[in-house]
């Protein structure tokens, strides 16, 4: 009887241990930094409509971005503020602080420019920096760098909005071909036999008088590099620019 009853008290207090542990968990806004891909993607039942998740994080800033891989092309996407809240407690608790922390166990996003009442938190949350994510149950890994088809996505919606979200939250400089055809130079002088078409997109490195150094991605993953003449593109024109 003695054994049964310490049996109870050790697994008690080992779950509240545990509990407290999991409780306590802290994350910080650098940990998340960069971008994350969902593992699996979806065919939607209806529409037959293939589509990726991916999110990305720079500094405070969270960006969505769900593509519809259907005949539409069409792109959803979503600009969130976020930080943590050292509470578990309820939700009026979290939205009645002044200013979201820099780290906590609880993530909390917001509507851009609003403040916490605006949003919500992520209860169910979980990251290993530069590893796996876990938030609102959407699991995600890490990648290196946003699929090509997924930058013109965002190019082509940074036109639409008026926004460069590319440099925004990727820090590349992205520029889409507008002329039929656009030869590409191994230096400013020699030319080559190489040439992209109109809507190819290129990631601007530097420039040189009147020519742009670029580097492209082929359809089977191949990085071309070299110059194209600044007139055969134009970038995601802004407010500011």
């Amino acid at each position: 009887m003695k054994t049964i009853n310490l049996f109870i008290v050790l697994l008690v207090c080992k779950t509240s241990l545990f509990g407290q542990i999991k409780e306590m968990r802290v994350y910080n806004v650098d940990q998340l930094q960069g971008v994350w891909q969902m593992y699996a993607n979806y065919t939607h039942p209806t529409e037959r409509a293939f589509y990726q998740i991916f999110h990305i994080f720079k500094e405070r800033k969270w960006l969505t971005l769900q593509m519809h891989l259907d005949v539409y092309h069409r792109l959803s996407i979503g600009v969130s503020e976020f930080g943590f809240a050292n509470t578990s407690h309820s939700w009026f608790e979290i939205t009645a602080l002044d200013s979201l922390e820099y780290s906590g166990s609880v993530f909390v996003t917001t509507g851009e420019h609003e403040g916490p009442e605006g949003g919500q938190s992520a209860t169910i949350f979980h990251v290993e920096e530069r590893s796996y994510l876990n938030i609102f149950r959407d699991e995600c890994i890490y990648i290196d760098k946003l699929p090509k088809d997924a930058l013109i996505f965002l190019y082509k919606r940074g036109i639409h909005d008026n926004r460069d979200y590319i440099k925004e939250f990727l820090g590349l400089r992205v520029y889409g071909i507008r002329v039929d055809k656009s030869m590409i130079y191994e230096t400013p002088e020699t030319i080559t036999e190489m040439y992209l078409i109109k809507d190819d997109i290129v990631i601007v490195i530097g420039e040189e008088g009147q020519f742009l150094k670029i580097e492209y991605e082929t359809d089977n993953g191949d990085t071309v590099n070299g110059f194209i003449k600044k007139e055969d593109a134009i970038g995601i024109q802004t407010e500011n620019n």
